[in-house]
């Protein structure tokens, strides 16, 4: 008898497959926000060298898992707020309607109008999110409950602020790149895939699993893995923003006091510093991170789905859920 998988149990398993991968992998978010931070001098020509001398002695699993537990927190009810208001923007714009008329300007731009209602919505759990981890990862805060008082501390006016380089200098396009290239790519590996099943072809559950993982990552990973490496720069001054308003205290200006950070001072210090290099910097680390995160989450949501499986008499299939799940871990 077949199985199949309910949408809780879906959700469950995406939700279990994230906070593992998530786990495993955190070290790799740290080192990545490390090189995007660092503002000293490479030793002997090597950014990696002078990195690694800035943070002596804080290499260990204390220093490499800080900021985990806020991600851990928030990730789930941010996923959740994310998927929702993405699948109901696509349906009230209409998008397969108006993919299936191939009307295709209609069709790109409610895509992207989609992506970017869901990142409004979900920011306000995601700027939270990323603003308190950063800040620890950073350095700018010891720890989880220090970055909380700093957060509450700076007063809303300057919590709102933090949306500008978060959400919409760097969420947004990384959004409408990721989900503009994985709904033009979806139509074909789904008909390659339901072809294959008209087609009877018996396979082993190794290779089944192979091709499961090879179509996902062409329509899911592939799309993650470019809008990554579009917004390394973006990524960059979001970073650096983030950790630097925390010194800062983005105060409005008075007689005694500073004047509040802005993105374009940020991109001015990041240019004086490295030049347009300075902007890629931890390019490398992040795109590896996501092909990471694709890879290892992928085969931990498949059998954690089919742990949830139950009998069922039809031949449904959940590819849509598990790809746009497994597309979501990656953010």
């Amino acid at each position: 008898m077949d199985t199949e998988t309910a949408g809780g149990g879906v959700a469950l398993a995406a939700s279990l497959a994230t906070l593992i991968t998530k786990s495993v992998l955190h070290p790799i978010d740290t080192l990545k926000c490390r090189i995007q931070l660092f503002s000293g001098r490479p030793q002997d020509g090597s950014r990696w060298r002078g990195v690694l001398a800035a943070h002596r002695g804080k290499w260990g699993p204390r220093y490499l898992y800080s900021g985990l537990p806020v991600k851990l927190l928030l990730y789930v009810p941010y996923q959740s707020f994310y998927m929702s208001s993405y699948n109901y923007g696509r349906t009230l714009l209409e998008v397969d309607a108006y993919r299936q008329q191939q009307e295709q300007s209609a069709y790109l731009w409610r895509t992207a109008a989609a992506a970017v209602f869901a990142e409004l919505c979900s920011s306000v759990v995601r700027v939270p999110m990323e603003t308190l981890k950063v800040r620890i990862q950073g350095g700018a805060s010891e720890n989880t409950h220090e970055a909380v008082r700093q957060f509450y501390r700076h007063g809303w006016r300057a919590n709102v602020r933090l949306m500008l380089p978060q959400t919409f200098l760097h969420d947004i396009p990384y959004s409408i790149t990721q989900w503009l290239l994985y709904e033009t790519l979806r139509p074909y590996t789904q008909r390659f895939i339901l072809g294959r099943e008209e087609q009877g072809t018996p396979q082993s559950g190794w290779q089944q699993y192979k091709s499961e993982l090879f179509f996902t990552f062409c329509s899911g990973g592939f799309s993650g893995m470019v809008a990554a490496a579009v917004t390394v720069p973006l990524d960059t001054i979001r970073t650096q923003y983030t950790v630097l308003s925390s010194k800062h205290n983005n105060r409005p200006y008075t007689s005694g006091s500073r004047a509040p950070l802005t993105v374009r001072h940020v991109i001015g210090s990041i240019y004086r510093r490295g030049g347009l290099k300075g902007f890629y910097a931890g390019g490398g680390t992040r795109v590896v991170w996501v092909s990471m995160n694709m890879s290892m989450y992928f085969p931990l949501f498949e059998m954690l789905k089919k742990g949830f499986a139950q009998p069922r008499h039809s031949t449904t299939t959940t590819c849509d859920e598990g790809d746009l799940l497994s597309l979501q871990s990656q953010m």
